[in-house]
């Protein structure tokens, strides 16, 4: 089994135990040498494991102790990875849905021509939904697709859909890279309607581009975030 593999098991099977309660808050869980040897892999392995766990905001290390389930815990995105907002919270042990507010074919208006590199005229798929955790709307999610990329993506429903599993297993699409930048905004009327705030409410606002394999810009998003759900980046020395 391919490195990446096995360090997405091992950070999937923690998940799954910290979310059943096999770990419990506040509860240390197995030693990296342990770990390593449960999964036959090498400690730098499942350190690595770890670490996606600790930006996830699910452990924490404590230094010459081990690694524990943190006690108050609380979803968070991860700047460090290119996953989907799916992926991350089904990691986390949190139950996500979205629910599909438009999904229609029209031309690209210019910032999304500038952002996803399309010639005048060029028409775009533009997807709009809501993002629930555990039924409370959580982030606003508006996503540019080149209309060549996935056609059939507009005639069909996007409620409780991951896109990037459908652009990958669907349309052969492989996702390699994204660029994003966040700033802190307010809510707009339209922000406030859908994410349950009041206008004028204070939002995590982020402009993403993600390429493809052959580094062909597939994908422009614009998120509007409650402060429920901060962006965790690990960083080293």
């Amino acid at each position: 089994m391919a490195k990446s593999a096995l360090y997405h098991r091992i950070q999937g099977d923690i998940s799954a135990s910290i979310a059943s309660g096999e770990y419990a808050p506040g509860e240390r869980i197995p030693s990296e040498s342990a770990l390593a040897d449960r999964y036959g892999v090498t400690r730098m392995t499942v350190r690595q494991a770890i670490s996606g766990l600790i930006t996830k905001g699910l452990v924490t290390r404590k230094q010459g102790s081990g690694t524990y389930v943190l006690r108050t815990r609380q979803p968070a995105r991860a700047l460090n990875q290119l996953t989907g907002f799916t992926e991350d919270m089904t990691e986390q042990g949190y139950r996500p849905t979205s629910r599909q507010l438009s999904n229609t074919e029209e031309e690209a208006p210019e910032h999304v021509q500038e952002w996803l590199e399309l010639n005048n005229g060029a028409h775009v798929i533009r997807l709009e939904r809501v993002r629930f955790l555990d039924e409370t709307p959580t982030a606003l999610h508006l996503v540019w697709l080149p209309l060549w990329l996935a056609p059939d993506l507009v005639r069909r429903s996007m409620d409780n859909v991951s896109l990037y599993q459908t652009l990958e297993d669907e349309f052969g699409i492989r996702l390699s890279t994204a660029s994003q930048r966040i700033s802190a905004v307010r809510a707009s009327a339209h922000e406030a309607e859908v994410l349950k705030v009041e206008v004028g409410s204070p939002l995590l606002y982020t402009e993403k581009i993600t390429r493809d394999e052959n580094n062909q810009p597939v994908e422009f998003v614009q998120s509007w975030a409650t402060p429920e759900l901060p962006i965790w980046v690990e960083l080293q020395r």
